[in-house]
């Protein structure tokens, strides 16, 4: 996986600060390696080859300039998608067993635990619509029609919308969508809002782990010791 972050100069870079995520495009090395066999171009091992992204287009991509464009493929809203889904999975885990273990400790009143929630993801759902920079009026997702209420009036007016943006927050949402269903059904009874078993998220990209912090791979045929070696990966 190559992750290329669009940022020119220093400038770029803190009018960008916290948002880097917006302008990083992920490409698939399988995906390059599949169009390069379809354009008839080899690449040998160890060869240095460059792939250009468009500062303007994302979409306009190519390999050592002539070799050949590249149209595979954008796979940043797989991505992000998959890792905001993952880490929201883990830490509403761990925020209702703290909530339990807290509310029960010192005998809190636990009728406010389903409103509290609920209003949590409303606020993390603005959250990601100003970080992306897109009105909730130009997505096509359904649970955000129930939280117009929440928004300032033209809050979002400002905002461009680029394609690639809602794009990215729309698959963004249709991830967090098990989420946001089992948060809105809490019923006001602490008990089951313990007991009720929070969605498992699968990953469209991503590998799934296997509840710790390594990964099982299975190899095919004959796979060299340098290959293996070379794997690197990253714990979500």
């Amino acid at each position: 996986m190559y992750a290329f972050p669009l940022i020119a100069d220093m400038n770029e870079l803190e009018a960008n600060a916290g948002k880097l995520i917006r302008m990083t495009k992920f490409i698939s090395i399988g995906d390059i390696d599949v169009q390069a066999i379809t354009n008839n171009v080899a690449f040998k091992k160890g060869q240095e080859h460059n792939f250009l992204v468009g500062k303007f287009d994302m979409i306009r991509c190519e390999v050592n300039y002539f070799y050949y464009f590249f149209s595979g493929k954008d796979r940043s809203a797989d991505i992000i998608s998959d890792i905001i889904a993952i880490k929201f999975q883990k830490t509403l885990s761990y925020f209702l067993k703290a909530i339990e273990i807290n509310y029960k400790k010192y005998g809190l009143f636990e009728e406010y635990i389903p409103y509290g929630i609920q209003q949590s993801f409303v606020q993390y759902t603005r959250y990601l619509l100003h970080y992306f920079e897109v009105s909730p009026t130009s997505l096509d997702i359904s649970f955000l029609n129930r939280y117009t209420e929440y928004f300032y009036q033209d809050e979002f007016n400002e905002y461009e919308n680029s394609q690639r943006d809602k794009d990215v927050l729309t698959s963004i949402f249709n991830a967090l969508s098990d989420f946001e269903k089992f948060i809105n059904s809490i019923e006001r009874n602490p008990e089951k809002v313990f007991r009720q078993e929070i969605p498992q998220y699968k990953p469209k990209f991503l590998i799934p782990g296997n509840g710790d912090n390594g990964i099982r791979i299975k190899f095919e045929g004959q796979i060299s010791e340098e290959v293996v070696e070379g794997i690197n990966y990253l714990v979500i």
